[in-house]
């Protein structure tokens, strides 16, 4: 009986945990599914995020709104990361699958706690790529 009363607590945070990594693998399919418009459709193709409403994002080019709120442990997207850098408002690919902006544009995001924070960076030649805030470094 003691085994579950200390193990409860602990798989409650984990749980809770998930909510935050699960909705910055569904960003990171939604902007990779975005440059792959824009190839396939042959015209730039935006993410606009906080659009419609906070906590949700929109696909300029397929109308397809993602929203945070369905995620367990009061994710959010963050106006900057602990390292300081802001948050982007938009995040464009052009025809040829590559970002419409020439440096690399960082999307944040934190559990409501903030114990987990993570930062979705599209680059230039157009990669998506995720990183976590851990001992005060993106790994």
């Amino acid at each position: 009986m003691a085994i579950m009363t200390l193990s409860v607590p602990a798989f409650h945070g984990w749980f809770k945990g998930q909510g935050v990594g699960l909705s910055v693998r569904q960003v990171r399919v939604d902007l990779q599914q975005a440059r792959m418009a824009a190839i396939k459709q042959r015209q730039v193709c935006a993410v606009r995020f906080h659009a419609p409403a906070a906590g949700q994002y929109t696909n300029i080019l397929t109308k397809r709104v993602g929203c945070l709120s369905g995620y367990r442990g009061g994710v959010r997207f963050l106006a900057s990361g602990p390292d300081g850098r802001s948050m982007v408002s938009e995040v464009g690919f052009n025809r040829q699958g590559m970002s419409t902006a020439a440096v690399a544009r960082d999307i944040f995001l934190a559990d409501g706690e903030m114990t987990s924070i993570y930062r979705v960076r599209v680059t230039g030649p157009g990669s998506v790529q995720v990183h976590r805030w851990v001992d005060g470094q993106w790994r």
